[in-house]
């Protein structure tokens, strides 16, 4: 069996989406997996981050063969006269 077919075979597809805070809600709510996210990362954190500090928040959502094992607050911050995505908060948040 060669690499292609066999990595075909042993993994599940995983897909990425990106998500308002609004519509990704759910996901947080329905989970009480700390896997998916971090305590940082926890929903109550992050609208408060996005209520006071930031609204430019989305979440970005991986899945694997359609459920979620990945869900990652971004905000969209400007620096430097150059507009990324980061980690909510920055680095001392995480």
């Amino acid at each position: 069996m060669n690499v292609t077919s066999r990595a075909k075979s042993e993994f599940s597809p995983v897909s990425a989406a990106v998500f308002s805070l609004e519509d990704a809600s759910s996901l947080w709510e329905d989970s009480t997996d700390l896997d998916l996210f971090g305590v940082a990362q926890m929903l109550p954190w992050v609208r408060g981050w996005k209520d006071c500090v930031n609204p430019e928040v989305f979440v970005a959502v991986l899945r694997d063969s359609g459920a979620a094992i990945l869900l990652l607050p971004l905000e969209i911050v400007r620096l430097r006269g150059v507009t990324i995505a980061r980690y909510v908060g920055g680095s001392h948040a995480n």
